[in-house]
């Protein structure tokens, strides 16, 4: 599923544009300590691959604007590089200067990674005290291109309505469990 962060059992998957969250609105160096808008610090060594260069624009997007980025994703209709942000914090202007000459589509976005990050690590920070209220939580992901928290749960109704009660609609409480893998020559008891 394209824009979606999966985390389950303590690790987690990484979409286009690396690792979430962690980042600061005070940053304003790349990791060369070169300025954040010098357009070198981004574009050396050029890249032709539409996933690394979907991977830098979403490093400079968590730096330049995290209170508004939500993710980048490939546009399987075309050449354009989706960023998925909310409106208004002027990172339009400032990716399209930076990342002059790559086609960028920019998408509204409900909730910024910042955002869905807070309530992805509340819920699996309480997921102790999810499972003594019988609610299992199986496992999290953000997904941006919705602007919402996916929670897997085995335990339908229940789950619904206290994780919606608690999180609101930033919240989807999808009806699932995760069975682990069975190693050759061992069995499940």
């Amino acid at each position: 599923m394209v824009g979606v962060l999966v985390v389950v059992a303590g690790g987690c998957g990484t979409p286009v544009g690396g690792p979430a969250g962690g980042t600061s609105a005070n940053v304003t160096t790349t990791p060369d300590s070169r300025p954040l808008d010098d357009p070198s610090a981004w574009n050396s060594p050029p890249v032709d691959d539409p996933s690394a260069r979907a991977t830098r624009i979403a490093e400079f997007s968590r730096r330049r604007a995290p209170e508004a980025f939500a993710g980048t994703a490939l546009n399987k209709a075309g050449p354009a590089i989706l960023v998925y942000r909310k409106p208004g914090s002027g990172l339009d202007q400032a990716v399209t200067t930076i990342f002059a000459g790559v086609p960028v589509e920019f998408v509204d976005a409900v909730r910024s990674e910042v955002e869905l990050r807070a309530v992805l690590d509340q819920v699996l920070g309480a997921a102790k005290e999810w499972s003594e209220q019988g609610v299992r939580v199986r496992s999290a992901s953000m997904d941006f291109v919705h602007g919402r928290v996916e929670v897997m749960s085995p335990d339908g109704d229940r789950a619904v309505d206290l994780l919606k009660r608690r999180y609101g609609d930033v919240v989807e409480v999808v009806d699932g469990d995760v069975v682990p893998p069975t190693m050759p020559g061992t069995s499940r008891r």
